[in-house]
C-alpha cells in the first residue's frame, strides 16, 4: 500500500488555485497541445486542438486539477526524445490532465533542426511556468506543420 502511495505522489502534481490559473491562462493563447500520459513504450502522445483548458477542485486532494478539451488530432510515440510513428485522427477529446503529462510546443532550439521549419520541441508547462512537477521527459521533438 505504501508504494501505491509514493507512486501516486510522484505522479500527480498537486496545484493552488493560482498555480492552476497560471496554467489556464497559459491554454488560452495555445492552439495545440501534448498530452503525453507516461513514458511507456507503448503509450501515444495525443496533439490535442484546444478548445477549452479549465481547473476544478479536488476536495480529496485539497488541490486544483486541470481539464482540457479539444479535438485529437494526431498521435505518435516518443522514443530517445524523437517522434516516431505519427498517425493522423479526427475526435473529440476531454479529459484530466496532470501538470507533468501536459506539453507546449515551443521553437527547437538545436541549430540541426534550425534548418527544418516544421520541427518543434514539446517541453512539459511546468517546466516553462515554473510549477514543481515531475515529467518523465522534459523536452521531445514534435513534428507541427504550419496552418
Amino acid at each position: 500500500m505504501w508504494a501505491f502511495l509514493i507512486a501516486y505522489t510522484l505522479l500527480y502534481t498537486p496545484l493552488t488555485e493560482q498555480e492552476a490559473q497560471s496554467v489556464v491562462d497559459y491554454l488560452q493563447v495555445q492552439s495545440e497541445v501534448v498530452v503525453y500520459t507516461d513514458c511507456e513504450a507503448a503509450t501515444l502522445a495525443k496533439v490535442i486542438v484546444l478548445d477549452t483548458a479549465y481547473a476544478t477542485y479536488n476536495e480529496a486532494h485539497n488541490s486544483y486539477e486541470l481539464v482540457v478539451a479539444g479535438t485529437l488530432i494526431k498521435t505518435f510515440k516518443v522514443k530517445e526524445n524523437t517522434f516516431t510513428k505519427v498517425a493522423t485522427t479526427q475526435e473529440t477529446w476531454q479529459g484530466n490532465v496532470d501538470l507533468a503529462h501536459l506539453f507546449v510546443l515551443v521553437r527547437s532550439n538545436d541549430d540541426f533542426y534550425k534548418v527544418r521549419s516544421n520541427l518543434w520541441d514539446a517541453r512539459c508547462l511546468g517546466t516553462i511556468l515554473p510549477i514543481e512537477t515531475f515529467p518523465c521527459v522534459e523536452v521531445f521533438e514534435y513534428p507541427r506543420q504550419e496552418r
